[in-house]
């Protein structure tokens, strides 16, 4: 699911203001009342998608952050996924909630880490917006090489995934990068490009910031005609989609440029109609922006009394905005105390699990240690018996062969006593034969 709410490139070089959608606090009002975490993750994604430049940005995407995360380690399923998604999209809004602070480092850091998990995650789409992201930032901060690579890698992998409107809404900022490097009529056919393929992908929203930027440089290019043109296109648009807001703006833009004709009557019948327009809206910001085109245009009809009158509501809707700030300045340190406070608390908390993870890691280390010098010795004793073994068998062997050749030769000593006596016997004369031999000579002396 895509939040574009704080994903839509307003080119900051023409125009920046900050409306609070009117369903916002209605929104934040039921998540409150939610009774899964599920639930309440979803409302406040949704709350903050109209939110721009504000502090609530931050409040509410810290509020995403620390439920998916309390909800990452033991949901499944396609539960789990939805929790990862959204603690990358609210990683990312909370990257442009630091930036609208101005605090860079934080930024880059949410920023990049917003990328990792969208990666992590598979969703090449939200990896290009964050690199659109991070081109916005390095051209606000007039790092001018770096915005323009990574909005080519945006543009590459929307090519990638054939997403021709979101190469219409990068090229709006790529527009805004030509401008700043003073090429104008670069930045106007990057603009017209963008508008062909906004127009054609039915992408009104951006739609409105590319026909307001075009008429915007035509403006600075002296050129009203052209620039009343895509103006009044905008506010066609504006009127299309219902936003009141952008109405204001595109009325007091066309006031502007006709001002600039010096055509002041003209100018004032746009301007009073932003002018109704922003007060029943009741947004400070919207009600000094026409109080200044209507001070100017006064002005120059000579009509100094209620030039006065408009000088003292845009310094009157000047101061308001001031003290909003710097309420929401002393909301912000508290929330940065509270934020800060959890952070260590969670910080302590991950340090003992990683110090409990170590000493199990070393006492893993020490068993498998244990249990690697045990079958060692248990190898060691197992390779002494075998030798043993051998030697003994060896040994047997060589006994064996030993008594083999003794028998043998036993047996070849007695087979000659027993041929030799049998010689014996036959040589030697029988005892009859003495006996009778001895008996013959006895007869012969007698």
């Amino acid at each position: 699911m895509k939040r574009p709410g704080y994903y839509i490139t307003l080119l900051y070089f023409f125009f920046s203001f900050c409306v609070p959608a009117q369903n916002t606090d209605s929104l934040l009002t039921l998540a409150g009342k939610a009774t899964t975490d599920s639930a309440k993750v979803e409302l406040l994604a949704q709350a903050s998608e109209s939110i721009h430049n504000d502090e609530r940005l931050i409040t509410i995407t810290r509020q995403v952050l620390e439920l998916c995360e309390k909800n990452i380690p033991t949901a499944k399923g396609s539960l789990l996924k939805y929790f990862k998604r959204e603690r990358a999209v609210a990683t990312h809004g909370y990257g442009v909630g630091m930036e609208n602070s101005g605090k860079i480092e934080e930024a880059l850091k949410y920023y990049f880490k917003a990328i990792k998990l969208h990666e992590e995650n598979g969703s090449t789409a939200s990896v290009a917006n964050c690199y659109n992201s991070l081109g916005n930032f390095y051209n606000s901060q007039q790092e001018y090489p770096s915005a323009e690579k990574f909005y080519a890698k945006s543009i590459g992998l929307y090519a990638s995934l054939g997403d021709s409107a979101e190469i219409g809404h990068v090229l709006c900022s790529v527009a805004a990068l030509q401008y700043n490097l003073g090429d104008k009529p670069k930045a106007l056919r990057t603009l017209k490009l963008s508008e062909r393929l906004l127009r054609k992908y039915k992408s009104d929203d951006i739609l409105i910031s590319a026909l307001s930027n075009i008429g915007a440089i035509y403006q600075t290019m002296d050129k009203p005609d052209s620039a009343i043109l895509y103006h009044h296109a905008a506010l066609q648009v504006n009127e299309k989609i219902g936003d009141k807001s952008g109405q204001v703006i595109s009325y007091a833009n066309i006031a502007g440029c006709y001002l600039k004709k010096k055509d002041p009557e003209k100018a004032l019948n746009y301007a009073l109609t932003a002018h109704t327009k922003a007060l029943e809206l009741g947004f400070p910001e919207l009600v000094k922006r026409t109080s200044s085109v209507l001070y100017k245009i006064n002005q120059e009809k000579g009509n100094f009394k209620e030039a006065l009158t408009y000088y003292k509501l845009l310094i009157q809707m000047r101061d308001s905005i001031s003290n909003e700030e710097n309420t929401k300045n002393a909301v912000k340190a508290e929330m940065n105390y509270e934020f800060e406070k959890k952070e260590a608390a969670a910080k302590l908390e991950q340090e003992k699990k990683e110090a409990v993870a170590e000493a199990e890691k070393k006492k893993q280390g020490i068993i498998l240690l244990a249990i690697s010098g045990f079958g060692l010795l248990v190898l060691a004793f197992a390779i002494f018996a075998y030798r043993s073994f051998l030697q003994k068998k060896k040994a047997n062997v060589a006994i064996s062969e030993q008594k083999h050749i003794i028998e043998e030769k036993q047996k070849e000593i007695l087979d000659s006593i027993h041929y030799a006596k049998r010689i014996q016997q036959t040589l030697m004369p029988t005892e009859k034969q003495l006996e009778k031999v001895l008996n013959s000579l006895r007869k012969g002396k007698t």
